[in-house]
């Protein structure tokens, strides 16, 4: 796709934090010529509408990672949020969100790997000295559970949720090593979510291979 490739948005790093590389300079190393690196709450004009970044906070094991956003597409007078994996914990900053951007969402997507994997899973190779178990399960790559999420729907307008990137199409689990079974704890919270939703006439589905949204 490089060659169809306009211009690139990624987040700003934690400069000097071995945990938090550049993805600016690896894009420009790969090739990529247009490169846009924003803050949290930057603004990026595009023909029709606006992307907003939105800070990520959760799902990286609580180091001091920055290079990781949420985003707020606003296109033809519609609003659509991608909070990716964040994991609600601090509704208190949902709130200074919501004063910055406004609480009117028409689509928003949110994850809920509400039990993803220990610390050394993904960052083991960078620790200079090894860890005790229970403190390597106590830091996890987790996001939202059902009444994180519930929190985090509360402090928008919320018009339709899309429930997304739960890796369970099957050609991911040889990626991700993802096999949920009907009674796994992260199926079991997006149900119930899913049933709140409902319960209070909002339009909430998990999305799964493929879905067309008509704006």
């Amino acid at each position: 796709l490089r060659h169809r490739v306009g211009c690139i948005i990624v987040p700003r790093n934690n400069s000097g934090n071995v945990a938090d590389p550049s993805m600016k300079l690896t894009l420009a190393h790969l090739g990529f010529q247009k490169i846009v690196s924003v803050d949290p709450l930057d603004e990026v004009e595009i023909p029709g509408g606006k992307i907003i970044s939105l800070p990520f906070p959760g799902e990286h094991v609580d180091l001091d990672i920055h290079s990781r956003h949420g985003i707020l597409v606003e296109l033809m007078q519609k609003r659509i949020a991608l909070l990716v994996d964040s994991d609600g914990r601090d509704s208190n900053l949902f709130k200074r969100v919501v004063n910055r951007i406004g609480k009117k969402i028409d689509i928003l997507l949110i994850g809920m790997e509400c039990h993803g994997a220990p610390l050394s899973w993904l960052y083991g190779p960078l620790l200079t000295k090894a860890i005790t178990r229970r403190n390597d399960e106590s830091r996890r790559l987790s996001g939202l559970d059902s009444e994180r999420a519930w929190n985090v729907l509360q402090q928008f307008d919320v018009a339709q949720v899309f429930i997304y990137a739960m890796g369970q199409e099957p050609w991911l689990k040889y990626i991700m090593g993802l096999e949920y079974t009907a009674d796994s704890i992260q199926l079991k919270e997006i149900r119930l979510l899913l049933d709140r939703c409902r319960q209070a006439n909002i339009c909430a589905e998990q999305l799964f291979i493929a879905r067309e949204m008509e704006l």
